[in-house]
């Protein structure tokens, strides 16, 4: 498989378009684009320099069997803004054996460091034996997978002198390693004279191992981040994981949309959708008097929540169509008269059906949001991320495109900046992540089967406990 690097051009949006529901005004079609992009191991650039030093990267006869990276470079000061820039950019500097550094230090002058990135000094160019124990001592390093040689410019290498030796037989001696050369600053190649005749090199490498010397350490390492990524989205893709189609259950979905007549599915329609696909939601009874409201509380059970059934009203909480906590008999009659005054005056023209009856939700659960959105050009995209009142404020939403994979749905998850919510925080245990992901694996399928027949679908919220997750409110817009 060849790498595609691509830069799309146009990600500014004068606007996002109006949308019924919470995901629509969460995502626009560059985000789309470039989840398809991650999705598909497309490698996205933002700039002529960083797709020049991205192209030149990939020259490489080898890709990085892991993610560790290990930098070399001649002063402290560039090494700390490696170190800063590497974080930017994701890029793992991982800790040096205790072995290594023993190593290291034996080599490095003591007012170098010795550490990721590696200060060798200014003598490293004048010593083969420093540059020789710096190179060879990362690239045995069991955590360092690639090795970045930094030059403090773009310079001419002659192989016929002891440092050109060490840059031409690490390639060779260490073929599970990938070696490359960057620049602190961009710009034309110098020609060093010889130390020992001053005359010209005799023989001149603008590349190691094949690799152009990258240029401009921002762009240079941007280039490493890409590389990098690419190797592991080939490591880890696989073609297996989805929910394989029900072209039954796929039918009956469409015709349930069709019938709403291109309304948006009132909530018990569209989370019966969800549960058609296996998706876990809260049992609920459509009322429409105050005596069948009774009745479905005693049977679910109390607390309850009542809310407005109408496919004129989908924000419920604005039409103050929601009463949450509802324990007895007589909350419950006089929540269902409260509901429908409220529903009709918000809008005197809404077809109310009656008052949804639903199971409390249990306390403690995480609130997430999963949605879809269809892209004119991509077709559906799946969103998740932080749920509630404050998804639109945070807007800490991932995506990625169905047909979705255990691999695509837990890298979703994993790129969400509140993923510490999930993973336990002030003694509360981790939320059921595979829960959440076997959800968005089974809307993935529904997303694909109803391409054609909704444009967007927002499950607000998704409740996520320690073991298993809910749907506790659904939205389903046709068209």
């Amino acid at each position: 498989m060849k790498p595609i690097v691509v830069l799309k051009i146009g990600r500014s949006e004068a606007g996002r378009r109006s949308a019924q529901a919470h995901t629509g005004s969460l995502v626009g079609s560059d985000e789309v684009a470039d989840a398809v992009m991650r999705q598909y191991g497309v490698i996205r650039v933002n700039s002529l320099d960083e797709m020049t030093e991205t192209l030149a990267a990939f020259y490489t006869d080898r890709l990085p069997s892991d993610t560790g990276v290990g930098a070399i470079y001649v002063s402290g000061g560039a090494a700390g803004l490696v170190s800063d820039l590497s974080a930017d950019f994701g890029i793992d500097l991982p800790d040096l054996a205790p072995q290594t550094i023993e190593r290291l230090e034996a080599v490095i002058p003591e007012y170098g460091t010795v550490g990721n990135p590696l200060d060798t000094t200014g003598q490293a160019g004048a010593i083969p034996e420093l540059m020789r124990g710096a190179i060879e001592g990362m690239a045995e390093d069991p955590s360092i997978h690639t090795i970045v040689y930094g030059q403090a410019y773009p310079t001419i290498v002659d192989l016929d002198t002891p440092a050109g030796e060490v840059m031409r037989v690490a390639h060779e001696k260490y073929p599970d390693k990938v070696f490359l050369a960057v620049s602190l600053v961009p710009g034309e190649i110098a020609t060093q004279r010889r130390r020992d005749t001053g005359g010209p090199p005799h023989e001149p490498v603008t590349n190691w191992g094949g690799v152009p010397f990258l240029q401009g350490v921002e762009n240079g390492l941007r280039a490493v981040a890409h590389l990098n990524n690419y190797a592991s989205y080939l490591r880890n893709r696989s073609p297996n994981g989805r929910v394989a189609g029900d072209s039954a259950v796929a039918e009956m979905a469409r015709e349930l949309v069709r019938a709403s007549e291109g309304k948006p599915l009132v909530e018990r329609t569209a989370k019966h959708l969800l549960t058609m696909y296996g998706i876990t939601t809260t049992p609920e009874q459509l009322a429409t008097t105050a005596d069948e409201a009774v009745a479905a509380a005693n049977e679910i059970g109390y607390p309850v929540v009542l809310k407005i059934e109408s496919p004129d009203i989908t924000h419920k909480t604005d039409a103050g169509g929601v009463l949450l906590n509802i324990s007895d008999d007589a909350a419950v009659r006089a929540g269902f008269d409260e509901i429908m005054a409220n529903a009709r005056s918000y809008n005197p023209d809404a077809d109310l059906a009656g008052v949804l009856v639903q199971q409390m939700a249990q306390p403690g659960g995480r609130e997430m949001i999963v949605g879809m959105t269809r892209d004119p050009d991509f077709g559906p995209a799946v969103a998740v991320g932080l749920g509630g009142v404050f998804v639109e404020v945070l807007k800490d939403v991932a995506l990625g495109v169905p047909p979705l994979t255990d691999t695509a749905a837990r890298d979703m998850l994993d790129r969400l900046q509140g993923k510490a919510i999930l993973d336990g925080t002030r003694g509360q245990g981790p939320a059921d992540v595979d829960a959440v992901v076997d959800t968005l694996l089974k809307f993935s399928q529904l997303c694909l089967d109803l391409r054609d027949d909704v444009v967007e679908i927002d499950i607000n919220p998704l409740l996520v406990y320690e073991n298993g997750a809910l749907v506790v409110d659904c939205l389903v817009v046709p068209g």
